[in-house]
C-alpha cells in the first residue's frame, strides 16, 4: 500500500504558501516612513508651555496670605462662622454593620448542616442498595442459548455500518503482541518489520500490528489485526466480501488508481474458531511496484475481528511473513 509518510504526494506541494510571509507586514512608514519618528515642530520648546510673567492666578487669594489664612480674618485654623454655628464640624465616620456578616454567617451553617444530613443520607442508601444487589445478583457471565458463555462486546456502539466507512477508531501502538478484541499474533511472527497502528484502514476498530518500509518504491506492506465495523447480524462471509472491496478503494492505494482482481474465498479456521479467508491481487498503475497480494481473514469471534496481510505482488519472500503471521494468530477464549 502507499506510504504515507514517503509518498511524493503524500504532502501537499501548496501546503508552504510563497507568500506566507507578508512583504507589507513591515509598514514602510513604522520606522522610517515621513511620518515615523521625526521631530514634532510643535514639540520642544512650547512657546506656550512657559507663560511670559507671573500668573496672577497662580496663588491662591485664600491660601496661606489670603482672607482666611494663616494672616486673614478668622486666623489659621477658624474657617468661617465656625464659631456662630454657620457650619457644622464634620462628623465622624459610622462604623459598619455587622448585622449582615452574623445574618450571611448563620445561612452558612445551615447549608453546611443540611448538606451534611443528606450526603450521609444518600450514603447509607446507595450503600444499602448495593448490599441488597450484591446478595441478588449472580457473579456468573451471561450465557446464550447453547449454554456457552456469551462475552460482552464494548465495541457494539461503533459496530453500526452496512457499507464501506473510513476508520471508527483508532488505537495505540502495540508493544510485543498485537491485539484487537480477542485476535492477537505476537510481533516477533514479523521480524525486523516495525509496530504500527493504523488509523486510515476502512471499517475498522482498534487496526493494529506491524508494518515494512520500501522506501525505494514508496510503499509498505503490512500485517495487522483489527475488529469490523459492520453490524454484527451481517455474516463473516460478507464481511470478508464487503472488507475487501473497502480496502481496495482506501486511502492505503490514494493517487495509485487500484483495480481489484477476482477474489477467492474458502472457510478456514483461526485457533478453532470459524472463519473465512479471502484473497486477491490489487493492481495499481504509476508506482514502481505492480500492486498487493491482499489476504483478509474474518474470524467469527464477538465482536469480528478480522486479519489483514499485503505484499508487493509476486514478493515471495515478504509473503512467507504474512502467512507466519497468520500461523501464528490466536483467539482469546
Amino acid at each position: 500500500m502507499t506510504n504515507p509518510p514517503n509518498d511524493p504526494y503524500g504532502q501537499n506541494p501548496y501546503g508552504q504558501n510563497p507568500y506566507g510571509q507578508n512583504p507589507y507586514g513591515q509598514d514602510p512608514y513604522g520606522q522610517s516612513g515621513p511620518y515615523g519618528q521625526q521631530p514634532n515642530p510643535y514639540g520642544q520648546p512650547n512657546p506656550y508651555g512657559q507663560q511670559p510673567g507671573p500668573d496672577p492666578y497662580a496663588a491662591d487669594p485664600y491660601g496661606a496670605t489670603g482672607t482666611y489664612g494663616a494672616a486673614g480674618t478668622y486666623g489659621a485654623q477658624q474657617p468661617p462662622f465656625a464659631a456662630g454655628g454657620g457650619q457644622f464640624p464634620p462628623q465622624p465616620p459610622k462604623k459598619p454593620s455587622t448585622k449582615w456578616w452574623w445574618i450571611g454567617g448563620g445561612l452558612l451553617v445551615i447549608v453546611a448542616v443540611v448538606a451534611l444530613v443528606v450526603g450521609l443520607t444518600v450514603d447509607w442508601s446507595s450503600s444499602s442498595s448495593s448490599a441488597a444487589s450484591s446478595g441478588s445478583t449472580s457473579t456468573e457471565p451471561s450465557t446464550s442459548s447453547s449454554g456457552e458463555p456469551t462475552p460482552s462486546n464494548p465495541n457494539s456502539a461503533l459496530q453500526t455500518a452496512t457499507d464501506c466507512t473510513p476508520n471508527a477508531s483508532a488505537a495505540t501502538t502495540p508493544a510485543g503482541t498485537a491485539s484487537a478484541g480477542p485476535l492477537s499474533f505476537p510481533l516477533s511472527a514479523a521480524p525486523g518489520w516495525t509496530p504500527y497502528a493504523d488509523a486510515s484502514m476502512p471499517n475498522s476498530i482498534a487496526m493494529v500490528g506491524a508494518i515494512k518500509d520500501l522506501p525505494d518504491a514508496q510503499w509498505m506492506m503490512q500485517v495487522e489485526v483489527g475488529i469490523t465495523n459492520f453490524v454484527p447480524t451481517m455474516s463473516i462471509t460478507d464481511q470478508a466480501a464487503k472488507l475487501i472491496g473497502c480496502i481496495a478503494q482506501g486511502p492505503g492505494y490514494n493517487r495509485a488508481q487500484p483495480v481489484l482482481g477476482p477474489v477467492t474465498s474458502a472457510n478456514i479456521t483461526v485457533d478453532g474458531v470459524r472463519a473465512v479467508q479471502s484473497d486477491a491481487n490489487v493492481t495499481v498503475s504509476g508506482r514502481p511496484v505492480p500492486g498487493d497480494s491482499v489476504r483478509i481473514v474474518v474470524v467469527a469471534t464477538n465482536p469480528v475481528t478480522y486479519f489483514f496481510g499485503a505484499t508487493p505482488i509476486g514478493d515471495t519472500a515478504n509473503r512467507a511473513v504474512v502467512e507466519g503471521a497468520q500461523g501464528a494468530l490466536k483467539v482469546s477464549k
